[in-house]
């Protein structure tokens, strides 16, 4: 299967990386990289190809919830383990985030393409703006409440621009990027094709901002309920941003963006 064999090769690549980094392999780790893509790969790419070799065709809704699942939550509960990068560098950007958005990309973009995810880095101007403006409208809502139920308080830290910038750089590739593509590329999306007529328009928004405050529930102290609040306001506000720009690489901006300005400037109540 093509799927698997695009899964094996980037494992391949970044053991090959690690080797000739001189890292000794973790054997742990690379099982259970081979096998967090097993589930996903099989939900999606067990349905019956095209004898012309064109794409599969869209996976039903039950394929795709699953599939998110199953590549989210192993992740989300640390069940795959971390590979960083630099390869045997502790405390290096973690490889496993590019798994989770490496392996949505070859099931989602490359085997059954899904439409309207706007995986794409050509942002406009009206792209830029709405991202901006999705950061204010989270800002001047989310500072507010976060401070008055003390799940957040005033920390400013030194800004090193050096620094920042990589910080920024790995927060939206490994983290803001990965989950933009989860829940707004895929599962707002798809619920956003797949309304009933009896939901009303801004339906697939509020449930899929909903289910992304609802998977940070597990952060510490879990169950973190004033986190799956801010993450759900959060939700709203790139959701917005993909609906109004259609691409996930818009959205991401302001999930960057975000998460970056709450290092920078506050710290957890």
């Amino acid at each position: 299967m093509r799927c698997a064999g695009l899964w094996i090769l980037g494992l391949t690549t970044y053991a090959g990386y690690a080797w000739s980094q001189g890292v000794a392999p973790d054997y742990g780790l690379s099982a259970a990289l081979a096998l967090y893509g097993v589930v996903p790969i099989l939900l999606v790419c067990s349905m019956r190809a095209s004898r012309t070799g064109e794409p599969l065709a869209e996976p039903a809704p039950w394929r795709v919830i699953l599939t998110l699942a199953a590549i989210w939550l192993p992740a989300e509960f640390d069940l795959v383990g971390r590979a960083p990068l630099p390869a045997g560098i502790p405390g290096g950007l973690d490889a496993g985030r590019v798994g989770i958005l490496a392996l949505a990309l070859v099931l989602f973009l490359a085997a059954s393409p899904t439409p309207r995810i706007g995986y794409t880095f050509r942002l406009g101007r009206g792209d830029l703006s709405a991202a901006a403006l999705g950061l204010v409208a989270f800002a001047v809502l989310a500072i507010p409440v976060g401070l008055a139920i003390r799940f957040i308080h005033w920390g400013v830290v030194p800004f090193d621009p050096l620094r920042w910038g990589v910080i920024a750089f790995g927060t939206y590739f490994l983290i803001a990027l990965p989950e933009e593509l989860l829940f707004r590329g895929l599962l707002q999306n798809l619920l956003e094709r797949r309304r009933p007529a009896t939901w009303p328009p801004l339906a697939p928004l509020v449930v899929a901002s909903v289910v992304f405050g609802f998977a940070h529930i597990d952060n510490p102290p879990a169950p973190n309920l004033r986190y799956v609040l801010l993450a759900t306001l959060a939700g709203l506000a790139y959701g917005w941003v993909w609906t109004r720009t259609g691409k996930v690489t818009a959205s991401a901006l302001t999930h960057a963006a975000v998460d970056v300005i709450w290092m920078l400037a506050f710290r957890g109540g």
